[in-house]
């Protein structure tokens, strides 16, 4: 590349008054520099020709300059070494791109922040084991929380959950969260209540719930046509700056093999009641079936927990009964991680496992108040009937209903039901919508110490965006040119972030800059050209484009 030829061009372009090649550009001392010539030269903005990995508002920072004035374009990945070989084409590129990047700079208008008041307390919305971990996490760091919980008691999915299968006491787990959840004086504990009414953004979201039995004698009573107070059984409106969704699961119920036609075909919860409650008699024989309404066309996911489920319960039969027979029927065994080895151990105390396919799923029968299965062993290729004392079914994991969270919140959900994060590598417990964050069974199946590591993630995400006194909206923002604006909505309905709305006095749509991340989805989309992005004019660009060309 001819480092002469680019600076002679940049040189030339309009509005430049100094160029200077700069070696190491990272550090300190070029820093200072280009700060000093700034100051030098009266310059009111800045192109920087760098590597990839350039940090453009840290040099902002550094120089005194507004990061919007300082453009930088990556000189080394997209020209140098994308045409080795070729230095003629690299300094064509090079010049094409510093030409593009003088124009945007010299033709960039003023980018301002909006700075908003934080409201610095959350609303963690479920009380089950996920939820109160993440409350907990957030009244740690001196937080206010509230904690709304539709049961009327906390604990969720893990009430019925009584050790995993490394033989922690989840129940005593429990008793001890929940005691400490109910005596933080920074948790406030809504029972028996449910979010009926969310609006704002992150920093400061308002919301509204209602005791449930409350909210039924409201309902009731207009029914019969009885004058009801719309405050009657309502809160007031609590206001947070962010909001944890930790709705919770639970297993889902089987359509198949036999299961409520015969007291002895039961879930894998129900047995494991049966095993720490001394209900379950003696056992000479158990058999159980993994992926029973799960892994199929109606339900394609792995709920991930059912295979260590039935380790733990099998395990727990040979421990109370040596001698009894345990047979597992499945597609595969999902005993990822550590969990490994206590396949291994079911498979040295005598648990047999059998596999099946899906097309061909073993057959329950009830044979003179007998249970008869049968099923065709792949590698055998032969048949195996067994004749067991107790059917236990591994249920797939379901998420609780979502829909009235997602349409009050503007959240999303997968194919599945369960709710979406934002990306599931660099965002995993992040939604688009900034300020919601979510965690445990609500999210996904998973085990007991997953979701506590994600229900902490989700406080410590959520202590990070409190812990700021006020928030800025970003730089780059969507505005409306009101006299264009024909009010179609069009830009509203396109918009991933919930940043538009309407104002109907006006008939004109607006925007919530605090939300809005920049997209540009409302740019393309509305038909009038009233929708911009600020920092982004339509001189600029074509501008760039003709000095590129």
């Amino acid at each position: 590349m001819d480092m002469g030829k680019l600076a002679e061009a940049a040189k030339a372009m309009a509005g430049v008054v100094h160029v200077e090649e700069v070696p190491f550009l990272c550090t300190k001392e070029a820093v200072s520099s280009i700060g000093a010539k700034i100051r030098q030269h009266k310059a009111n903005g800045a192109v920087l020709a760098t590597c990839a990995l350039f940090a453009t508002k840290k040099l902002a920072a550094g120089i005194g300059i507004d990061p919007c004035l300082v453009q930088t374009f990556n000189l080394r990945e997209e020209a140098a070494w994308s045409n080795k070989g070729n230095p003629e084409a690299a300094t064509r590129k090079a010049i094409a791109l510093t030409r593009m990047a003088v124009e945007r700079v010299r033709l960039q208008e003023a980018c301002p922040m909006r700075v908003m008041d934080m409201k610095q307390a959350a609303l963690v919305i479920g009380g089950g084991l996920a939820g109160m971990v993440a409350a907990q996490s957030i009244a740690d760091s001196g937080f206010d929380v509230h904690l709304v919980e539709k049961e009327t008691e906390l604990g969720g999915n893990a009430r019925r959950i009584y050790s995993t299968v490394q033989g922690s006491d989840v129940q005593a787990l429990l008793r001890d969260t929940i005691e400490k959840i109910e005596n933080d004086p920074k948790i406030h504990v809504y029972k028996d209540a449910e979010v009926s009414e969310i609006s704002g953004y992150a920093g400061n979201f308002q919301v509204a719930f209602a005791q449930q039995r409350e909210a039924a004698k409201v309902e009731a009573e207009q029914e019969a046509g009885q004058e009801a107070s719309p405050e009657k059984g309502s809160k007031p409106l609590l206001e947070v700056g962010a909001i944890v969704l930790a709705t919770g699961g639970e297993g889902g119920i089987p359509t198949e093999y036999l299961y409520g036609k015969n007291e002895r075909v039961v879930t894998q919860e129900e047995f494991e009641k049966r095993l720490f409650d001394g209900t379950l008699g003696n056992v000479k024989s158990v058999a159980m079936i993994q992926c029973v309404g799960s892994r199929d066309e109606k339900r394609p996911y792995c709920s991930r927990v059912c295979c260590s489920q039935a380790l733990k319960n099998a395990l727990r039969v040979k421990e109370m009964s040596p001698g009894a027979e345990v047979v597992v029927f499945c597609r595969d065994l999902m005993s990822y991680g550590f969990l490994e080895q206590y396949y291994t151990l079911a498979r040295d105390k005598g648990v047999l496992f059998i596999r099946y396919e899906l097309d061909k799923k073993p057959e329950v029968k009830d044979e003179g108040g007998k249970l008869k299965i049968q099923a065709v062993e792949p590698a055998l290729r032969g048949m195996v009937t067994v004749e067991p004392d107790w059917l236990v079914l591994s249920a797939p994991i379901v998420p609780n209903d979502q829909s009235k969270l997602v349409e009050i919140m503007g959240v999303e959900t997968t194919e599945d039901g369960f709710f979406k994060e934002a990306e599931v590598k660099f965002r995993p417990v992040d939604f688009v919508k900034d300020g919601i964050f979510v965690c445990g069974l609500g999210h996904s199946p998973r085990s007991i110490s997953e979701s506590i590591v994600q229900a902490q993630a989700a406080g410590e995400r959520t202590v990070a965006l409190l812990s700021r006194p006020q928030l800025s909206s970003g730089r780059v923002v969507s505005e409306v040119r009101e006299r264009w604006c024909a009010g179609c909505e069009m830009c509203i309905q396109v918009c991933p972030y919930d940043a538009r709305y309407k104002d109907e006095e006006r008939g004109i749509v607006l925007v919530r800059e605090a939300l809005c991340q920049g997209c540009g989805a409302c740019v393309v989309a509305c038909p009038s050209g009233a929708a911009r992005l600020r920092g982004f004019s339509d001189t600029q660009i074509l501008s760039m484009t003709e000095v590129a060309i």
